[in-house]
């Protein structure tokens, strides 16, 4: 089983480097691309938040995780429990290191913001919550979303792979469907953040933190008689 798990996570990394070298030149470069044109004209401040397509990323990144790997590991001998353990063993440590490097570029290019005067302003996703806006927290924040997005996008990336186009479809339907009606769509929001009278947002990481960890139930109940062929190529 170790064995077994030490042997995915080294396939995952290199599954996964390639893209994430790619997203984060493409980042860093487009960061590097505002803060030049912005040095170069006189325009107001500009805001950036790196935040976003980095959650994004994460979403993606767990979507397409089970079409890509789970056929060749499967073939390989790899049972499904010790994918399942492996992927979101992987996942954590995704959600950690996105996190860190996050934070090393964000606080890098705000060296930068200060010395050169640009009017650019980095605005972090914790800057949108009542958290203290430190280095902790913003990672421990950070984490938490990736990890969960990640999750997330593994559970419906499952759904598309076992149940096809039209299964998949159906419960991006229906989840769009819950947001329709304010009863429901109020309880989701509540959910995930406490919205006080001020507007302010406090996020509630528990239980985001429990969601992403409850994910692996239905994921398990999808993959565990799951063909090496996806249902769309059958």
């Amino acid at each position: 089983m170790f064995k077994d798990t030490k042997a995915m996570l080294y396939y995952l990394f290199l599954d996964h480097r390639s893209s994430i070298l790619i997203f984060w030149g493409i980042f860093i470069g487009s960061i590097l691309a505002i803060l030049t044109i912005t040095t170069a004209a006189d325009t107001s401040v500009m805001v950036v938040s790196p935040s976003l397509p980095i959650l994004i990323f994460c979403g993606i990144a767990g979507f397409v995780m089970v079409k890509e790997s789970l056929p060749f590991c499967i073939k390989m001998g790899m049972t499904r429990k010790s994918f399942l353990t492996s992927v979101f063993l992987f996942n954590i440590l995704l959600a950690a290191g996105i996190s860190i490097i996050q934070a090393f570029v964000n606080a890098l290019f705000r060296l930068v913001i200060d010395i050169t005067s640009t009017q650019v302003r980095i605005f972090s996703t914790i800057e949108a919550t009542t958290m203290n806006s430190t280095w902790y927290n913003q990672l421990l924040f950070d984490c938490i979303l990736c990890f969960f997005l990640l999750s997330a996008g593994l559970l419906l990336g499952s759904v598309f792979y076992r149940t096809g186009l039209i299964g998949g479809a159906s419960v991006v339907a229906f989840l769009f469907g819950l947001f329709l009606f304010s009863t429901t769509r109020d309880w989701i929001v509540e959910l995930f953040v406490t919205i006080n009278d001020s507007f302010q947002v406090t996020p509630n990481l528990g239980t985001i933190s429990v969601l992403a960890v409850l994910t692996v139930i239905p994921t398990w109940l999808l993959l565990r008689k799951a063909s090496t062929i996806s249902y769309n190529v059958r």
